[in-house]
């Protein structure tokens, strides 16, 4: 049985695919800054989902020790990844509208995996 983490991972990027698609045949946003954003957004939730398992599972350590190294670890997987998505929009021609969609999609993933999963 997948957890539900898996399962928004699975159908964002069924989501990030069809969209890709879309995106292809109609060019309604430019293809690769979609991409680049959703992907961005893929790989920060599975190492936010690294993270989290590797801090909180594991009952050995201490939990001043735990909570101290999850903030040490998180804040350094955000100042990572703030620059580095700078630097692509420095260096490379990435659409905001684009990649703004991408990022999105996530967030979109998300609801819809909440709303299967609620009781009725």
């Amino acid at each position: 049985m997948d957890t539900t983490i898996e399962k928004i991972e699975r159908l964002n990027l069924i989501l990030l695919g069809v969209c890709g698609v879309l995106v292809g045949i109609f060019g309604w946003l430019h293809l690769p800054s979609l991409l680049l954003g959703g992907g961005v957004m893929q790989l920060n939730f599975w190492l936010l989902k690294k993270i989290v398992r590797a801090l909180i599972v594991p009952a050995a350590v201490q939990k001043s020790k735990r909570t101290l190294r999850a903030l040490i670890v998180f804040l350094g997987k955000i100042l990572l990844s703030l620059v580095l998505v700078s630097g692509l929009f420095l260096r490379y021609p990435i659409q905001v509208w684009s990649f703004m969609a991408g990022v999105s999609l996530l967030l979109v993933t998300c609801m819809i995996v909440t709303l299967l999963e609620s009781p009725t």
